[in-house]
């Protein structure tokens, strides 16, 4: 009976130990199970995200592909926008060579019968009298014209028909304009200033317009508004200096160099920002323009060299026959000149007449001439100020452009220098 119980008590034991570790390893199952869901869960929501990434970095890389594409569209408006005003320059400067220099110029007034000032006894009996010296005082140079316009008021006959041009033999004075002219002449350059600024002050709003859109972005612009002022600030400085013809041309070729140096510029940045195959048919079109730009300023340079071989070989013609004023020295900047002639033009005629402004370099320099009919005496404003501290020389033409009767009496020559 002992031993039945003990028996008893060893078996129940046993029941009991071996009972324990399956609890153990179901308890061990479960938990990896948990495990292993929350693991597959978390691989989903990483997943997920890393998606939700790669998605947001390929919009961001669309986005800023096209803001790139769109900085490079602008700057390209902006180069072409550029040689336009460089086109426009160049054909302006043309044109002022043709009316200044343009041997062929012709006029409907031509056809207009004129009254001859003086009779060809009067203008032979007036050269025999005059001196061949050129050292002729003003108040002399007075004195004859006074007396070459009571001749003219003698002569003149408003019933007698003239059915030809007559030989318009006017003795000329040159005088400074009176203080109310050269007034005239400040109030008008600083209108004319006034102009220009705002001209480029529309250039540079339009221009900060176009920026306006991306400055969240300005690291994707090509340039800034601050450097994109500056280029607009150098490109003006070239013609602001340019005081003759050939000066002016040779901004328009460094206006050139700079926008080519801008473009060059662009495709740096094109293959930076978008890749070393970068490239654009817009980009390729520009540089073709400058190209063109270039040859049509070689072509008015050209022109203008020969424009200039004629003026110079008509103020060494003759010399001798020249008349030739005392040099005025320290004149204003702005300096306008009268010359007064002794009997009646117009203004078609005196459009025809030589008048030309070069310094030492013989390089013509534009000016303004205007017929004023009351006073009988032409203005000549030069169209910029000239440079301080340089010298220059007036010149008018003996012979007419076009009206081969229209001839003065001497060609007149004076040399100026400016303070």
């Amino acid at each position: 009976m002992k031993n039945s119980k003990t028996m008893l008590s060893i078996l129940t034991t046993s029941m009991l130990t071996f009972s324990a570790p399956v609890v153990a390893f179901a308890e061990n199952d479960h938990a990896k199970h948990v495990q292993a869901k929350q693991q597959g869960e978390g691989n989903s929501k990483w997943e997920d995200k890393k998606e939700k990434r790669s998605k947001h970095k390929e919009d961001l890389a669309e986005k800023l592909a096209e803001k790139r594409a769109q900085a490079v569209e602008n700057r390209i408006d902006t180069l072409h926008r550029w040689l336009d005003r460089i086109e426009a320059h160049t054909e302006k400067i043309e044109d002022q060579m043709e009316d200044y220099f343009d041997e062929d110029n012709e006029d409907d007034d031509q056809e207009e019968e004129q009254e001859a000032p003086e009779s060809d006894e009067d203008v032979k009996e007036e050269e025999s009298k005059e001196s061949p010296e050129s050292d002729d005082s003003m108040e002399d140079d007075e004195e004859d014209t006074e007396s070459s316009q009571q001749e003219d008021a003698d002569t003149e006959e408003p019933s007698s028909p003239v059915e030809s041009y007559q030989q318009v033999t006017a003795e000329q004075e040159i005088v400074a304009a009176d203080e109310d002219e050269e007034e005239e002449s400040e109030e008008e350059a600083e209108e004319g200033d006034s102009d220009e600024e705002g001209e480029e002050e529309d250039e540079n709003e339009e221009g900060e317009e176009e920026s306006e859109d991306d400055d969240e972005d300005n690291e994707e612009e090509v340039v800034d508004s601050e450097e994109e002022k500056e280029e607009e600030e150098e490109l003006a400085g070239y013609d602001d200096r340019a005081k003759s013809f050939s000066g002016k041309l040779q901004a328009q070729t460094h206006k050139l160099d700079a926008v080519e140096r801008y473009a060059k510029n662009l495709n740096s940045w094109m293959q930076m920002k978008m890749g070393e195959d970068a490239s654009s048919d817009s980009l390729d079109e520009v540089n073709e323009r400058i190209a063109s730009l270039r040859e049509d300023v070689a072509e008015a340079q050209d022109e203008l060299a020969e424009y200039q071989a004629e003026m110079k070989e008509e103020v060494e013609e003759d010399k001798e026959e020249q008349k030739e004023f005392e040099n005025k020295e320290e004149v204003d900047t702005d300096k306008v000149w009268n010359v007064t002639f002794n009997t009646d033009l117009s203004q078609s005629m005196v459009d025809d007449l030589g008048f030309y402004v070069f310094d030492e370099a013989m390089n013509a320099v534009p000016v303004e001439v205007q017929y004023n009919e009351e006073t009988r005496s032409v203005e000549l404003r030069p169209e910029k100020n000239y440079e301080s501290g340089e010298s220059y020389t007036l010149f008018i033409a003996k012979d007419s452009k076009s009206q081969d009767n229209l001839t003065l009496k001497n060609a007149v020559k004076m040399n100026f220098s400016v303070k």
